[in-house]
């Protein structure tokens, strides 16, 4: 039996989350901290106002590079992952890639990172997957790395050849030229004679978020890390946090599952052996660590919403979908992150929920209701929600039958991916919205995957596409 090239489940792509109505957590997962919520203050935006349309201009696409499953802006590159094409006699060259924003001009290739990676160990290369931490041109790529314990170099064996299991650990890129920051082998390898072997071989490392001082990331259990089921007997999960700068690891959290990175705080699911008796563990107790020491804030263990599941997190303002018992009493919140406290309940399941940088750089969440429509605010008007709901439902229609997928909150507009199933192709198309609901701009095919001021990036089939935003 052939040892396969680095671990396929590290690939998990927006393309996977946005489908799962979870929040885009790879492109510009730097927030910055915004004043206390009661103390926000802000000009409130004029309903009756024409819509700030905007215009998409398409600058280039992926065709002819290769099959991208993965894309997001970083600074003045885009940066994809997947199955790439190579050059200069490389006939195919895996994993990721970085290209000029407006000209598509290639800066940078996982060769580029592996030829650093094999002056600290020349079995060490980069596995797919990634996060940007957007910080204006100082972005960086964190991604997974897989240390190949095949002897001799060969680049697959069977097991009975290996005297070793693999390691894995992180690196972090600058996405401007490809440079090697750091590395953290966070799983080493161990002898197959080890005791530990076994369950180092089940282990994985997947990187969550980051901003530009923190980078969150979770490792245990495979199908753990990867999946959603519970730990078994005899396996472990944790949540650690590294310095962006060094890679360094300032803490780790064992039984807990990160899920964001809310400014100071660390929302994540509380995981224990036979929770759900290896199902899926969907909803369970959550609680949120506090970013600089890894000390649990609060939780909601022992209350009557103790089931929950994480739908965004942001700085200043979290969303959590709660579920009472398995009869299906649900209520999606709006929480304070560092506190727990609600600022807005929803007795109406939120799909494609996220939060971002709102008109006038404030923090503004959005999220789509299935019979009602999609609800926005910004955090100085979160007042006008707890009195008398949402400030306004959004009455225009995206298409005859549409289901949103995903949502992006960037320069100041609500990005939002839907389906129309009553089409032909059942096709996924992105458009632009205001804070009520109304479309700013013709849709465009795919999903929206990245997003500024200035610019768009669009994940299509195996395809990517970046848009002049104008």
């Amino acid at each position: 039996m052939s040892r396969p090239s680095p671990p396929e489940p590290y690939a998990i792509g927006r393309r996977t989350l946005l489908a799962g109505g979870a929040a885009a957590l790879l492109a510009g997962c730097g927030v910055p901290r915004l004043p206390g919520l009661p103390q926000s203050q802000g000009t409130k935006p004029d309903p009756t106002a024409p819509p700030a349309r905007v215009r998409l201009d398409k600058l280039w696409d992926t065709g002819g590079i290769g099959t991208v499953d993965d894309a997001a802006p970083a600074g003045d590159v885009v940066v994809v992952s997947g199955g790439l094409k190579g050059g200069q006699k490389i006939p195919f060259l895996a994993d990721i890639a970085a290209f000029g924003l407006t000209d598509r001009k290639r800066i940078w290739t996982s060769q580029t990172v592996n030829r650093q990676l094999a002056t600290i160990d020349p079995t060490l290369s980069v596995s797919d997957g990634q996060v940007v931490c957007e910080t204006d041109s100082n972005a960086i790529v964190t991604v997974p790395t897989y240390q190949n314990p095949c002897p001799g170099g060969k680049g697959s064996c069977s097991t009975a050849e290996t005297t070793r299991t693999d390691g894995k650990g992180l690196t972090a890129i600058r996405a401007a030229d490809g440079r090697l920051l750091w590395h953290n082998l966070l799983l080493p390898a161990v002898p197959r004679s080890d005791p530990r072997a076994r369950q180092r071989d089940d282990e994985s490392v997947q990187v969550i978020a980051g901003d530009a001082t923190r980078v969150l990331y979770i490792a245990g259990a495979l199908d753990v890390v990867v999946g959603g089921e519970a730990p078994r007997s005899g396996q472990r999960i944790w949540t650690g946090l590294l310095d962006a700068a060094t890679g360094k690891e300032l803490w780790r959290v064992d039984d807990t599952k990160g899920k964001y990175l809310a400014g100071d705080v660390v929302l994540v699911d509380l995981v224990h052996e036979g929770q759900g008796d290896g199902a899926e563990n969907d909803h369970g107790p959550v609680a949120a660590l506090d970013a600089g020491t890894g000390r649990q804030l609060w939780s909601t263990r022992g209350t009557d919403s103790q089931r929950g599941r994480w739908i965004f997190g942001a700085s200043g303002l979290a969303g959590l979908e709660t579920q009472k018992s398995d009869g299906g009493y649900r209520a999606d919140l709006l929480l304070d992150p560092r506190t727990g406290a609600t600022r807005y309940t929803e007795k109406r399941v939120m799909m494609a929920a996220a939060a971002g940088i709102g008109p006038g750089g404030a923090l503004m969440a959005v999220w789509f209701s299935p019979d009602s429509g999609i609800f926005a605010g910004s955090d100085d008007h979160l007042r006008s929600w707890a009195g008398g709901g949402p400030l306004r439902t959004g009455t225009q229609k995206l298409s005859d039958s549409p289901t949103l997928s995903g949502t992006l909150v960037a320069g100041g507009r609500i990005w939002a991916t839907h389906s129309d199933y009553a089409g032909a192709t059942n096709a996924n198309r992105v458009a632009a919205l205001d804070l009520w609901g109304r479309q700013l701009c013709d849709p465009v095919p795919g999903q929206a995957c990245g997003a500024g001021t200035d610019h768009l990036v669009v994940l299509g089939d195996e395809s990517a596409t970046v848009y002049k935003v104008s």
